[in-house]
């Protein structure tokens, strides 16, 4: 299924879904009866995922075109921003060194991590 086939899957469950709540709404209230009413939902419910989730033609009008292996080996990777720049040595402000000296983490044997905060900035 395709992007453009997904949101018409979409398009169409909604649709149907408020449409049969609509008509389940009106045959129950007309009838009197409420089992009636889920009946009515609960068949259009079926109906609708019978519609909607299987991968049906008209669903795949717009497919993907992919790029051929030979192909895509002729062209070059492009090269990540973070590996061709420098990383910039950041200073850490006042809060961020308090924060590191006041907060102490511990992770025992089993991974549970423990964080306490020591009083005053003081570290116990």
């Amino acid at each position: 299924m395709d992007w453009q086939g997904k949101k018409l899957a979409e398009q169409l469950m909604q649709i149907m879904l408020a449409a049969f709540a609509a008509i389940a709404l009106v045959i129950g209230y007309g009838l009197g009866s409420f089992k009636m009413m889920l009946l009515v939902y609960a068949g259009g419910a079926v109906l609708t995922t019978l519609i909607t989730v299987p991968n049906w033609p008209f669903f795949n009008r717009n497919p993907l075109k992919w790029l051929d292996p030979s192909e895509a080996e002729k062209h070059p990777k492009p090269q990540s921003a973070s590996s061709t720049s420098k990383k910039k040595a950041t200073k850490k402000r006042g809060w961020q060194k308090w924060l590191a000296a006041t907060v102490i983490s511990y992770v025992d044997d089993n991974g549970c991590m423990y964080v306490s905060v020591a009083k005053d900035g003081c570290r116990f």
